[in-house]
């Protein structure tokens, strides 16, 4: 499912509603969830993950780095 702000829900729909695995993007917040969903909401063992820009400084964390501290595992019961 695209919407009209550019988000994208790709996975399982039960009675219109997103359930069992399921990857959404939000692309205006730069975010992202793959896992577990019970009635539109994350349930369950996914993982959430914040995008942030990559630095231009040679100095700076890379791409790689950036991904581990904004990555949240999790488990919803």
């Amino acid at each position: 499912m695209q919407y009209a702000n550019g988000d994208v829900f790709e996975g399982t729909w039960v009675a219109d509603l997103k359930c069992g695995e399921g990857r959404m993007t939000w692309s205006s917040s730069r975010q992202e969830y793959f896992g577990q969903w019970d009635r539109n909401l994350p349930n369950g063992v996914g993982t959430h993950i914040w995008y942030q820009q990559v630095p231009t400084e040679p100095a700076t964390a890379n791409h790689a780095l950036l991904l581990m501290f904004n990555r949240r595992e999790r488990r919803i019961s």
